[in-house]
């Protein structure tokens, strides 16, 4: 993994654990980067990735307005309820990350 990968991946861990990217949507970017052999080797990209799979189905962003507004409704509830039982399992693996990758020698 280069160094600017790994910038990519504390910066997108780091900005799930501050929320200024929505959970769900940074879990999303994380999984789309090209680095498959380090997430076959490593327990928080597997968790990350893991949470992206349960939540694929779920609409963000202007995809939402698509949406039936009681199916939205619906799908809303249950995805707090899994956000609440995931967020700190997912938190903790950002954390791992940045202090995996953090350091550009890794």
């Amino acid at each position: 993994m280069n160094a600017s990968e790994r910038k990519n991946i504390t910066n997108l861990a780091q900005k799930i654990i501050d929320g200024s990217i929505n959970i769900i949507e940074g879990c999303r970017q994380i999984s789309s980067l090209k680095i498959e052999k380090e997430m076959r080797d490593n327990s928080d990209f597997l968790i990350i990735r893991g949470f992206e799979s349960e939540t694929d189905e779920y609409p963000l962003g202007i995809v939402r307005k698509n949406y039936n507004q009681e199916s939205l409704r619906k799908l809303d509830k249950e995805i707090m309820t899994y956000l609440n039982e995931s967020k700190p399992v997912i938190l903790e693996a950002c954390k791992n990350l940045i202090k995996k990758y953090g350091n550009s020698n890794v």
